[in-house]
């Protein structure tokens, strides 16, 4: 509705969305996103954009320069097609220069042309982007997760006897965590998870404590310091297991049962068979 009261009558909005992953590039960027998208603009629109030098060769190999990007939009833009919106996620998952993102971006902005970005707060778009409205999204979900720790660590009983030994560091050490998700829920289920085996360790508050600052920020460290602390004897079980459940994930919109992956991880390959 708010798109549609940006455009009045001036004509359509158009929608696109992209996602950066680990080594997106500036060449991926708008590409992936109006390629599939040219041809509903009617002939005229394409026919244009193929007149242009590189249009055919580009469009056959998927192998864009910034200059053809940059004159293929701009044509887009001239044929006058509407409104164009922009949502562009993981931002910061861009490999390369971040300044090079970020005039790109700020390039193609115009007042038929909003683009909405997210990314985590790093300094460089921060500041490039800090006259641009924006939302954080740990200000909508701090309560949400404060209540899940204190929910998941408040069933522990050993956690609520240190709740009455140490009255104020236990507070502190909730209040630690959520202030260092950032929003992250899948961080904050991993870290419960963790302090959870140190109170079955019957760990105390300085030892949860340091057993918190010693978890990585950065979701990625996590996995590999859960990684490395896997047992010798399932050293080879455990990357088997994560390959099983992304290539079942390429194939499946649902996720795979545990009954699944234990006949996927049998060595006996006539077991499920014999089983069912």
């Amino acid at each position: 509705m708010l798109l549609s009261r940006w455009a009045g009558s001036g004509g359509d909005v158009i929608t696109a969305q992209f996602f950066f992953w680990n080594n997106g590039t500036p060449e991926q960027l708008i590409p992936a996103v109006f390629l599939e998208r040219w041809l509903r603009f009617g002939d005229a629109v394409h026919h244009n954009l193929i007149d242009f030098e590189g249009f055919n060769e580009a469009e056959r190999r998927n192998s864009w320069t910034l200059p053809q990007i940059v004159e293929a939009f701009q044509r887009l833009l001239r044929e006058n097609v509407g409104y164009v919106c922009l949502f562009i996620d993981g931002l910061d998952e861009y490999v390369g220069d971040p300044m090079e993102t970020v005039r790109l971006l700020k390039h193609f902005v115009s007042s038929k042309v909003k683009i909405c970005l997210s990314s985590h707060p790093w300094l460089v778009f921060e500041d490039s982007f800090k006259e641009c409205a924006k939302l954080k999204p740990q200000d909508f979900t701090f309560s949400d997760i404060e209540t899940y720790v204190k929910d998941k660590l408040g069933d522990d009983e050993r956690m609520a006897r240190l709740y009455t030994v140490e009255p104020i560091e236990a507070p502190k050490l909730i209040h630690e965590i959520v202030t260092k998700a950032d929003s992250v829920f899948i961080w904050v289920k991993l870290v419960v998870q963790s302090l959870l085996r140190g109170l079955m360790n019957r760990d105390q508050i300085k030892n949860l404590q340091r057993r918190l600052r010693l978890l990585p920020i950065e979701l990625e460290s996590l996995f590999g310091l859960m990684m490395e602390q896997i047992e010798a004897v399932y050293a080879e079980e455990g990357p088997q297991i994560f390959l099983i459940i992304l290539k079942y994930s390429t194939i499946s919109k649902n996720p795979l049962s545990a009954i699944e992956l234990s006949f996927a991880l049998e060595s006996d390959p006539d077991l499920a068979f014999s089983v069912l």
